[in-house]
């Protein structure tokens, strides 16, 4: 899991459901609410109620429960610089804002102090006024001023869907920039937290996920499975594959080794098959990384048999390492013909 966490208290449902106790009905404009005095005071005791009901809930240890010893701190505060959006479009957006500023370092210190940092969609200005923020633009600037590893969104919808409703798994910035670019993705929360997951991917984050908030332990899915529960963005393609190259070989060498030198820690085998293992040149030096079982063709068995009988394991050690530091299999090929003819 990460070594630091960050959290943001989403109060929307909350907001609204104050409003409707005021009978007063929410106003957006281009995703944003439009945050009028009474809308602003919904937000700040919608946000201040979430807040402490989620310290509640952290604060839980009870014996033989799944937060026993957990032992969380949790800090809050005025971590979030804040400015007006002002008139957008003939729209005047009142109390509604974008973030200026993250107090990085303050919030950095208390994550080295192991807690957990919880941020609400409130900012406050240098002349102390509070703006309610969209927690999209928070959790992006959050993001980028701390230069996080991963960015998690949690939304209504499973993710961002293309042109026939199915989930895109795995996106690039320039794949979603060209998504946002014809108007998708479709009418669905992801439309406001993919442009922001792009911001903070074009800023350094590596990557951002944006999943349902709505699947059972999806968080878990979505992190620790190969197809994970929603949509990932990254700045490059995840999975790049090519013909391997000559110069690829001192890579290709590295991987085994490292395989082998894992199976040996918990006694497992480690065999190599095909053509390789069937290469009396590459026998040694596959001896040499520790490799313990050759798969081969039946025809070259006595041959490879013989081969092997004449070797020694030290020897074939010595010549693995010194062919890990050259760069082309040509090299390769001739240390091994020199050092074992």
């Amino acid at each position: 899991m990460p070594e630091h966490v960050l959290s943001e208290a989403v109060a929307r449902p909350q907001i609204e459901e104050k409003l409707r106790e005021r009978r007063r009905r929410s106003r957006f404009h281009e995703g944003l609410r439009i945050t009028d005095d009474l809308a602003l005071t919904c937000v700040k005791e919608a946000s201040g109620r979430l807040r402490v009901e989620i310290e509640a809930l952290l604060s839980m240890g009870l014996p033989n429960s799944p937060m026993a010893g957990a032992d969380i701190r949790v800090a809050s505060g005025n971590f979030i610089t804040a400015k007006p959006i002002g008139v957008v479009g003939g729209v005047d957006f009142m109390y509604t804002g974008e973030v200026r500023k993250v107090e990085a370092h303050a919030v950095q210190k208390r994550l080295d102090d192991n807690e957990l940092v919880l941020l609400s969609p409130l900012g406050y200005s240098p002349t102390g006024e509070v703006f309610n923020l969209a927690h999209e633009d928070v959790a992006a600037a959050a993001a980028m001023a701390l230069k996080a590893e991963k960015l998690i969104y949690l939304m209504d919808s499973v993710g961002v869907t293309g042109r026939r409703g199915e989930l895109l798994r795995e996106l690039t910035v320039r794949q979603a920039e060209a998504l946002i670019t014809r108007g998708a993705p479709a009418e669905t929360d992801a439309r406001q937290y993919l442009p922001q997951a792009v911001r903070a991917c074009r800023q350094g984050v590596r990557r951002a996920h944006l999943i349902s908030g709505h699947v059972d332990d999806g968080l878990l899915l979505e992190l620790f499975t190969r197809k994970g529960v929603g949509t990932m963005l990254t700045p490059d393609p995840i999975e790049n594959l090519r013909p391997a190259r000559v110069e690829d070989i001192g890579g290709v060498l590295r991987l085994i080794e490292a395989t082998t030198r894992g199976a040996a820690v918990h006694g497992k085998p480690v065999a190599v098959c095909g053509g390789l293992a069937s290469d009396p040149e590459a026998v040694p030096l596959l001896l040499g990384l520790g490799v313990t079982e050759l798969s081969v063709v039946p025809g070259q068995i006595p041959r490879l048999k013989a081969r092997v009988r004449g070797l020694a394991l030290g020897a074939c050690r010595e010549l693995a390492q010194r062919a890990l530091k050259l760069g082309t299999a040509r090299e390769v090929r001739a240390l091994v013909k020199k050092v074992m003819p």
